[in-house]
């Protein structure tokens, strides 16, 4: 349930393969890439498949020194926009962007995916709101 690739040499072809088998598994929890050597490619690519790892709770991405801000920006609009399971993001962002990432992943752990559902019982809001 727990993946822990940091400090593996994962290029942009790597993290692209694992991205692409990670789409459409829905049992592991927290997948950690920090300091590797993938690029803007491989992080855009992953970026792309993050709405649809629906299991992915945890999902590090730290001191990859070769994807741009830029790159970093479009993993957290993907990873935090379309995914409402991801409850923890960590990738260098500039500081003026932490609140947006904490304030995100903060509605994911209330239960922000609850609002898709077609019907929510009344008793489950108190709940909700309570987190």
């Amino acid at each position: 349930r727990i993946l822990r690739l940091q400090n593996n040499d994962i290029d942009s072809e790597g993290v692209k393969s694992l991205a692409q088998s990670l789409q459409l598994n829905t049992t592991l929890l927290q997948l950690e890439l920090d300091k590797n050597k993938f690029t803007d490619e491989g992080g855009c690519y992953l970026a792309a498949r993050l709405p649809h790892m629906r299991g992915l709770k945890t999902l590090t991405l730290g001191h990859n020194e070769h994807c741009t801000p830029a790159t970093n920006r479009a993993l957290l609009e993907a990873g935090l926009g379309a995914n409402m399971v991801l409850e923890h993001l960590e990738l260098p962002v500039p500081s003026d962007e932490t609140h947006l990432v904490r304030h995100i992943t903060l509605l994911n752990q209330a239960g922000r995916r609850l609002l898709r559902q077609p019907e929510i019982p009344i008793g489950v809001w108190a709940h909700v709101f309570d987190r």
